[in-house]
């Protein structure tokens, strides 16, 4: 439901649902049930062309769900999102000092002998991890911690 395509849509299926009904119970029997009816031509095209918009918006629905739950779709979100929330967590190279930032136990997201035990790790690429080796390697690390 963050997703704006999909909230729009979902607004369009609600709104001409909701409006089609409104117009169905204004369509009467006038005059004692001689067999004229009010029917509100205006009200009733209107409703037609949100019932054709909304053929239009499933159209968009589909493509737009296909499009989301492919691999590169969802890896460039983890990536922004990932961006954001360093960028969050570590703004030194903007200025600023870290804010503090708790999780929902309470306690803090960043390890308190992060800059002592941590090591930084670059890539020369954007991808996704399929693999993490366990044995350590790193010179920084003592050679009998596992």
């Amino acid at each position: 439901m963050a997703d704006r395509g999909n909230q729009f849509v979902l607004g369009v299926f609600v709104a001409t649902f909701l409006y089609s009904r409104l117009v169905l119970r204004s369509i009467r029997v006038r005059d004692g049930g001689s067999g004229n009816y009010f029917v509100p031509h205006l009200a009733v095209n209107v409703a037609m062309l949100l019932a054709v918009l909304a053929i239009g918006v499933l159209v968009y629905f589909i493509h737009h769900i296909s499009d989301s739950v492919q691999i590169w779709t969802l890896a460039r979100q983890v990536r922004t999102h990932l961006l954001g929330v360093v960028d969050r967590l570590y703004p030194e190279r903007l200025g600023e000092a870290p804010r503090d930032i708790e999780d929902s136990s309470g306690g803090q997201d960043i390890p308190d002998r992060l800059d002592v035990d941590g090591v930084p790790l670059a890539s020369q690429e954007t991808g996704y991890t399929s693999k993490v080796s366990t044995r350590r390697t790193c010179s920084r690390w003592p050679a009998n911690t596992t």
